[in-house]
């Protein structure tokens, strides 16, 4: 900017032509093996990159100009490879020329915002390049995914127990949270829970739990293992054990409670991981009567772009949330809701090492995951010692547990 004359040259590609509009979930997520939608929007995002940083820097000596130096006989891919003994496309040194004639050229000096082949002839911006809108959009997205700028929670959390939702508490741990968060992320989700797997395999095929052994495959082929893992974990079962945790789920349950299961869940960027509404009542698995409680811990920061919301009661009316289905394993009811009621559903928001409290009968679902940053929650099912659990169809089903504080 203190220049008397700078130039910053961005390489795009005419391929930035093509989308008709930017699908950030692609941009998000792990590169597809069909990259070519994504390599086009990448390159579209250059454009409005230039057009952006054009527009900044209007008043100051600096240019901005992107380049399309044509398909280049590099080492990219096998077929950038091939290209030089098939005698397609220019060298490395020919295709140099549009970059060093865009950053040195007397004659683009005060050229900005514009967009060059290579041979250094303007090619006309398409119309969703030059969008004011989607490039402000892009640059403040980016600076959410490259950690310069994080989203602070807009909305201050109020939980009301009418709701069916208690907290939020922090865990007695707290200070520790960081440590475990880290441990689960490097040697819980990564490893399969061999010997628990191989149980769980024999006992659904021993008991033609067909669809026990169904999610249980469909876990092992994705290499999920988040489900039930407080018996093989030290650390999970630690969290378990939180005395502020234990404290505030006997006053919902009284002193004789157990821990029938518990889920560690990673939400990643662009994820939902049930975008349903739903309950978590479970009245296949359970058996007798007696109260239960699910406990929510935030093992990273939960607000309104990772975590998920919920209906306050005051909206549950006939007409409103309407049973659409249920689980045949579980029971659980999944819900149809209106547009008004999803408008007034309410995040929750935690802070690392907090945790709320709510009723199997609170209707809620996931929020896609636009923070940027992976979402680590732990979620755990307690009951009274009196209510039998019954197998059902989790993939790796655990024998339900008393549940002590650490001190005892």
């Amino acid at each position: 900017k203190n220049s008397p004359s700078a130039r910053i040259v961005i390489v795009s590609s005419d391929l930035a032509k093509q989308p008709k509009s930017i699908k950030w979930e692609l941009l998000e997520k792990k590169t597809p093996f069909n990259f070519l939608e994504l390599y086009s929007i990448s390159k579209l995002c250059l454009l409005l990159l230039t057009a952006n940083l054009a527009n900044k820097f209007s008043d100051t000596n600096l240019t901005i100009n992107a380049i399309h130096p044509g398909f280049v006989q590099s080492n990219i891919t096998i077929w950038h490879q091939l290209s030089k003994y098939l005698n397609i496309g220019l060298s490395p040194e020919k295709a140099a020329f549009s970059c060093l004639s865009c950053s040195v050229s007397p004659e683009l000096e005060g050229v900005t915002g514009k967009f060059f082949d290579s041979k250094v002839q303007e090619i006309e911006l398409p119309q969703i390049a030059q969008s004011k809108e989607l490039s402000e959009k892009l640059w403040e997205q980016s600076l959410i995914w490259t950690g310069l700028n994080s989203r602070k929670s807009l909305i201050e959390p109020k939980y009301d127990a009418k709701d069916r939702i208690f907290g939020a508490y922090s865990l007695n741990l707290r200070s520790e949270i960081g440590n475990y968060t880290q441990n689960i992320f490097q040697k819980i989700l990564p490893n399969a829970p061999t010997k628990i797997l191989i149980n769980s395999c024999f006992k659904s095929l021993l008991n033609l739990k067909f669809g026990s052994l169904l999610l249980l495959l469909i876990q092992i082929s994705k290499k999920e293992y988040y489900m039930e893992r407080h018996l093989d974990s030290d650390i999970v079962l630690k969290l378990c054990q939180d005395d502020t945790l234990l404290k505030k789920v006997k006053e919902h349950l009284g002193e004789n409670i157990i821990l029938w299961r518990s889920e560690i869940w990673a939400n990643y960027p662009s994820q939902e991981l049930i975008p349903i509404w739903h309950q978590d009542s479970y009245p296949k698995l359970l058996k007798g009567e007696g109260k239960s409680i699910n406990a929510y811990i935030a093992l990273t920061d939960v607000n309104e772009f990772n975590g998920f919301k919920y209906i306050p009661i005051k909206y549950e009316k006939n007409n409103d949330c309407v049973i659409k289905m249920s689980d045949p394993f579980s029971g659980n009811h999944f819900f149809e809701i209106n547009n008004e009621v999803e408008e007034n559903a309410l995040p929750v928001i935690l802070k690392a090492g907090e945790f709320i409290l709510f009723s199997d009968q609170l209707i809620h679902r996931s929020i896609r995951n636009t923070s940027g940053q992976i979402r680590l929650s732990l979620t755990l099912r307690f009951t009274q010692a009196k209510v039998e659990v019954v197998p059902g169809y989790s993939p790796i089903y655990n024998p339900a547990i008393v549940i002590n504080s650490s001190e005892d």
